[in-house]
């Protein structure tokens, strides 16, 4: 059995002769726009993030309903960093247990808001690096970086 040609051996028209591929290749598809109302689960701080990036992204317009939980992971984790933050400000960064002094439990916590938040971050197209990946002009179209393989 012969194996398939590598994508730079094939002919300028495999896409046109294969349907399936062609598809998979075309326009990302289309959702409808995403509610500007926060999730009523959201606490009072990730509301007040979730206004601020609902923004951002709508202005760019590439926010969909698809990206609803998305951002709304995005705020929540902001707002958890914060909170974790605020308590080992005010508990201090280690605390006494039963075995003497140990670090505390809300560093864990602040650790995986940040890890989370980052992460979110390069999905939302918030880091620099996530933004060169893939950039949209205003009418929807994706623009190439000068970095982009061709």
């Amino acid at each position: 059995m012969a194996l398939p040609k590598p994508p730079h051996e094939r002919s300028p028209d495999y896409e046109s002769k294969n349907p399936k591929r062609a598809a998979k290749k075309g326009a990302e598809p289309e959702y409808p726009k995403c509610d500007p109302e926060p999730p009523a689960e959201l606490c009072e701080l990730a509301k007040e993030k979730w206004a601020y990036y609902y923004k951002l992204l709508d202005d760019q317009g590439v926010l969909t309903a698809a990206d609803r939980d998305t951002l709304a992971t995005y705020c929540k984790s902001i707002a958890d960093e914060m909170e974790a933050h605020r308590i080992i400000k005010t508990d201090g960064m280690t605390i006494m247990g039963k075995y003497g002094m140990s670090k505390h439990p809300m560093l864990s916590q602040l650790n995986a808001a940040r890890q989370t938040q980052l992460s979110y971050a390069n999905n939302l197209g918030f880091t620099p690096a996530s933004r060169n990946k893939t950039r949209v002009s205003g009418n929807g179209e994706e623009v190439k970086s000068e970095f982009d393989d061709d």
